[in-house]
């Protein structure tokens, strides 16, 4: 294990004044200038994007109000993405867990390459981006697409598993833009494979390294056979430990908000007086597995709501749920079965909604 970290260890509060300070601190045109490089200065706020504890019309207003949209434009595209995830999700459900615009070409191996979850592949950027991962909760979008590439294309690995991997410890793991953004490095969501060697890591890392298996031209790289250390692939392990939180019940009568994990937003309906609550399901979990350290920041951000409880239970087995004067919750692709009327969410454009295929078409309808 090399001495050097390459990938830089970011912090994540999850108090609201820091998380405020740190929309505050945005600065656009640096970031357009440095945010493709591992210590780029990018917002650092996807984790509460993820969690609803931010939103992105909320980003881009305090943005617009300090800088000219030209000069945001960049940082405004990546929310726009963001978005376009979301609308993806939204419209073909679970959908997004398969192959969804075609079937990923080449797959030998439907694991993900054990030298790769063992941080021990050789590739110096790769194998401290995965103690980055583990260690923190999060890594930079580009050193994400180096391992995705290396698994699923350089290793032919199915790409659902690595995803599954990368949900489970990302602090801003979101089940729309982690999927879709390892289909598209996989070549499943676009129209191409995403290749990255070692000349674009050295390029944007800072490091200097050679002689590895991702030391190749592109042209010499997709011709290349699976190499050796990456060939042995297993299943990450993904144990759950779930929460155990104390329920003191609900006020018959009273109106009841339901909370979930992608909706922690403290300025939701704060004024009314209701009981709320976040309902942690369990069997959500054993679906999508989360880390003890993911789970445990999701909890630390929901204590920034006045008066939430948290229940862990299906939602049906709440007691005293159909007892609430009325019940509401924000709408998302895995609450759907949940009772009550759900609030659309807040969206950059909510009159662009359904499928595209690509975000170029969806872009396209959003300036119109």
């Amino acid at each position: 294990m090399p001495a050097e970290q390459i990938h830089p260890r970011f912090n994540f509060p999850t108090d609201l004044e820091a998380i405020r300070e740190r929309v505050a601190a945005i600065d656009p045109p640096r970031y357009r200038k440095t945010r493709n490089q591992l210590d780029g200065d990018v917002t650092r706020l996807s984790p509460y994007f993820t969690h609803g504890v931010i939103t992105l019309p909320e980003v881009r207003d305090a943005v617009l109000e300090r800088f000219k949209k030209q000069e945001a434009s960049k940082l405004l595209d990546e929310l726009l993405w963001r978005e376009f995830f979301q609308r993806v999700h939204e419209a073909l459900g679970e959908a997004i867990f398969e192959d969804v615009r075609e079937e990923q070409a080449d797959v030998r191996a439907d694991g993900v390459p054990r030298a790769v979850l063992d941080a021990d592949s050789g590739v110096d950027v790769l194998d401290d981006s995965v103690r980055a991962l583990i260690e923190t909760g999060y890594v930079h979008n580009h050193a994400r697409m180096y391992l995705a590439s290396t698994v699923c294309n350089v290793a032919h690995c199915y790409w659902r598993r690595g995803a599954d991997w990368f949900f489970y410890h990302l602090l801003d793991g979101d089940l729309a833009s982690n999927t879709l953004n390892w289909q598209w490095c996989a070549g499943s969501f676009s129209h191409k494979k995403y290749w990255a060697n070692q000349d674009n890591m050295n390029r944007f890392s800072g490091h200097r390294q050679r002689g590895t298996f991702l030391d190749y031209s592109y042209e010499e790289l997709v011709e290349r056979p699976v190499p050796e250390i990456v060939d042995h692939t297993s299943e990450p392990e993904l144990p759950v430990e779930v929460p155990d939180c104390e329920f003191r019940g609900l006020t018959p009568g009273r109106p009841l908000l339901l909370y979930h994990m992608w909706n922690l937003n403290p300025r939701w309906r704060s004024s009314e007086d209701a009981d709320r609550v976040l309902v942690i399901e369990p069997e959500f979990l054993k679906r999508h597995p989360m880390s003890p350290q993911r789970l445990r920041f999701a909890l630390e951000l929901a204590k920034g709501i006045d008066g939430l409880q948290v229940f862990v239970g299906d939602v049906a087995e709440l007691p005293g749920l159909n007892e609430a004067a009325e019940i509401v919750s924000v709408k998302h692709p895995t609450t759907q079965r949940w009772p009550g009327r759900h609030e659309d969410r807040e969206w950059l454009y909510p009159h662009v909604s359904g499928y595209f295929p690509s975000f170029s078409k969806f872009r396209k309808a959003c300036a119109s």
